[in-house]
C-alpha cells in the first residue's frame, strides 16, 4: 500500500467571532467565519458546517465503495450530515454529529 499525503492552505484574521478565513481547495477558495446568527461575520461557511461536510464528504465514498465491492447495485448515495453544539459560548464542542445516508440504486427487473 502507498502512502498518501495531503494538505490545505488555510488564513485567518481578527479574533473570535469578529474574524474570518478562507480555506483553498485545489485552487477554490472557501471563505469561513461565525455565523451571523451568533453575533460572526456570516460570510462563508461556519467551521461546524466545514467539519460535518468533511465527516460527510469521507462517508459517502466509503459507503458508495463498501456497497460495490459487495456487488450491490448502487447508483448514487446521498447524506444528510448534521451535529449539535453544546457549551456555547464558552465552552463550546460537539455533543452529537449524525449521518443519514440515502442510497438510490437497484436492480431493474
Amino acid at each position: 500500500m502507498a502512502d498518501l499525503s495531503f494538505s490545505t492552505d488555510l488564513r485567518w484574521q481578527g479574533t473570535g467571532r469578529e474574524g474570518q478565513g478562507a480555506v483553498r481547495l485545489r485552487g477554490k477558495e472557501v471563505s469561513y467565519s461565525a455565523p451571523d446568527s451568533i453575533g460572526g461575520k456570516g460570510s462563508g461557511s461556519s467551521h461546524e458546517e466545514l467539519l460535518i461536510s468533511a465527516v460527510g464528504v469521507c462517508y459517502s465514498g466509503t459507503l458508495f465503495g463498501l456497497l460495490r465491492k459487495k456487488g450491490l447495485p448502487v447508483s448514487r448515495v446521498g447524506i444528510r450530515a448534521e451535529g449539535a453544539v453544546i457549551g456555547y459560548p464558552m465552552q463550546s464542542k460537539f455533543s452529537r454529529l449524525c449521518v443519514s445516508p440515502t442510497v438510490e440504486g437497484g436492480d431493474v427487473a
